[in-house]
């Protein structure tokens, strides 16, 4: 009889898309997917297309999440063993870890893991929430490194990255062909908030707009920050161009081979697996404590 995994997220983003439909046909163990459809940020684009996914209204209060476990059918219930988010603000979540606890069953929390510095009393929690778990699926070697020093045994921790669409990636850069980039041409892809801290980028095109050193800027994606930052641009009359949320991928493979590069001041997250499919590179700065786990893979 085959394994049966129950994987709950709260939300459907469309960069998991592929991994799901992966899931979904593997050979050896029977993935049933459950999550909300609609989303919970406003920000990050729901996955479309799916029909195997069973719909689970997630909400969202302040900090914390929590979803409607009252609605989770029997099949969840009945699952083998399950797969959570592993972020301590799912309040759902640890009732879930509980259960599993008294009833010995399997559970696993996929989730980013540890970073390089972080509060000491988040540390703790974070710490109390993992261990409620038979393991963790990480998405990166240093995330692994921190577990093991914070005394979780080298077995519970396995990287399994994270990933895109890179078989429709590979296809499209075929058609496409190789383009010879504008060397005087950059750009910047992700949501548009303050953690990013792109008025940075945009001072230093100003400067070298002023030592008469011209280049151009665009910048894919959408956020609370976008009127600020246009009108940030406009004021000191930069040649930065908006072009908005853009998820159509041979639309995302041209313009990331017309740029000489990918600037990211704030965090590098997926978006370095985006440049380096593509061949291109990403500028940013050294404190990789501040980065997502994909920063490893520059």
């Amino acid at each position: 009889m085959r394994t049966n995994v129950a994987i709950l997220y709260t939300h459907f983003p469309h960069y998991r898309q592929a991994v799901f439909r992966r899931l979904l046909l593997n050979e050896d163990l029977d993935y049933t997917i459950y999550c909300d459809r609609k989303g919970i940020d406003n920000t990050i684009r729901s996955g479309q297309g799916m029909r195997d996914i069973h719909h689970i209204r997630s909400y969202k209060l302040g900090p914390v999440y929590f979803q409607n476990l009252i609605r989770l059918p029997k099949s969840f219930w009945e699952s083998d063993a399950w797969i959570l988010l592993g972020n301590p603000y799912i309040v759902s979540n640890w009732l879930l870890l509980i259960v599993c606890l008294l009833s010995r069953k399997k559970v696993y929390l996929w989730t980013h893991g540890w970073k390089g510095k972080s509060n000491k009393i988040k540390n703790v929690i974070r710490n109390v929430f993992y261990r409620l778990a038979n393991g963790l699926l990480l998405y990166g070697n240093e995330a692994k490194n921190i577990g093991i020093i914070n005394g979780f045994s080298e077995q519970s921790l396995c990287v399994i990255y994270n990933s895109l669409d890179h078989d429709l990636q590979k296809e499209i850069l075929l058609i496409e062909g190789e383009k010879k980039p504008d060397s005087k041409h950059f750009m910047f892809i992700g949501r548009l908030i303050k953690d990013m801290n792109l008025e940075f980028v945009f001072n230093a095109v100003h400067s070298l707009k002023l030592a008469g050193k011209h280049i151009s800027f665009t910048v894919v994606g959408d956020g609370p920050e976008r009127q600020n930052l246009e009108d940030f641009c406009t004021a000191r009359n930069l040649n930065v161009n908006f072009l908005g949320s853009i998820y159509d991928e041979r639309e995302l493979c041209q313009l990331i081979q017309s740029s000489n590069a990918i600037v990211v001041t704030g965090r590098v997250g997926l978006i370095a697996l985006h440049a380096l499919a593509y061949n291109r590179g990403v500028i940013t700065h050294n404190r990789m404590d501040l980065h997502m786990p994909e920063i490893e893979a520059l």
